[in-house]
């Protein structure tokens, strides 16, 4: 359920509650910050966090500048300093740390604050593991429209975590963050399609979101598209596409179940269909996979 931190500091880092027209240069940002500008002190803790316009990268120094714009109540910056400390990075690791300034952005009504501070609820670090906090903290921060925050709302719901089980809610959650552009809640509601769980059970709009998760590079989507083709639910039965799709998702995630899925594949396919199966899974991780990381 837990995303990965360095998304969350991404996002932090880059989406800021303070907006500034330009970036100014170092020597304009130091000057700025050292006279006791806010934005300025964040500005520059994101310089030397990111090695963003130039600055060679100095986590000691992020925090530091992290930590005077924290101080002025800066909520991008709370929740910053909060990331360094969660990960370590230019700071002793201190998970209660981390929760304090999480925290205060969160007391703050501040969506990403309430996330952070969610997380660590979810995994006990700084704080004892509390689902009915996660799901409090959440639902606040997916009210402001936080993408992130839907998604894990949508998990709650679809899981009875911290609330009742509600399969529709957790579909009704997942299609604001699809409206969103986010992978993983195209995912989850193409499975809650594919089970009729929330939803009437519709093969064919499984077979849709989990495409449109799978050419994003999502091993899972990948790997559950590929059994749609397999046993011909929503599509036409074709085991090349589902070798194809099970094949991109074993080069990321090496699940032994995948591997297992591509020897019953070819077992089952002449070998002019194993050859079209390959050159679709290459054409695949061209576009799918090879791509999208570059």
């Amino acid at each position: 359920m837990r995303v990965k931190n360095i998304t969350l500091f991404l996002i932090c880092l880059f989406v800021p509650a303070y907006s500034y027209a330009v970036v100014p240069s170092l020597v304009e940002a130091v000057n700025r910050a050292e006279a006791g500008d806010v934005e300025a002190q964040y500005i520059l803790g994101r310089m030397y966090g990111s090695g963003e316009s130039g600055v060679l990268e100095d986590d000691e120094l992020a925090v530091k500048w992290y930590g005077l714009a924290a101080e002025q109540g800066h909520l991008d910056a709370q929740c910053a300093l909060g990331m360094m400390y969660e990960m370590g990075e230019g700071v002793q690791q201190d998970y209660a740390v981390a929760v304090k300034w999480y925290g205060m952005a969160a007391e703050q009504g501040y969506a990403y604050g309430q996330l952070y501070l969610a997380y660590m609820y979810i995994d006990g670090l700084g704080v004892n593991q509390d689902p009915k906090r996660v799901f409090g903290l959440s639902m606040k921060a997916a009210e402001q429209g936080l993408v992130g925050a839907e998604v894990l709302v949508g998990n709650l719901y679809e899981n009875g975590d911290g609330v009742a089980k509600d399969f529709k809610k957790a579909a009704m959650w997942y299609r604001k963050a699809v409206e969103q552009g986010d992978v993983n809640a195209m995912y989850r509601l193409g499975a809650l399609y594919q089970s009729g769980n929330g939803v009437a059970q519709d093969y064919a709009q499984s077979l849709s979101f989990y495409r449109a998760a799978a050419e994003q590079g999502l091993a899972e989507a990948q790997q559950s598209l590929g059994l749609l083709y397999a046993f011909g639910n929503g599509v036409d039965k074709d085991l090349t596409q589902a070798y194809a799709w099970v094949k991109v998702s074993v080069q990321q995630s090496s699940s032994p179940s995948a591997k297992a899925l591509l020897q019953t594949y070819r077992s089952q396919m002449s070998d002019a269909d194993f050859k079209m199966a390959e050159k679709k899974a290459e054409h695949y991780l061209e576009l799918y996979l090879y791509s999208l990381s570059e």
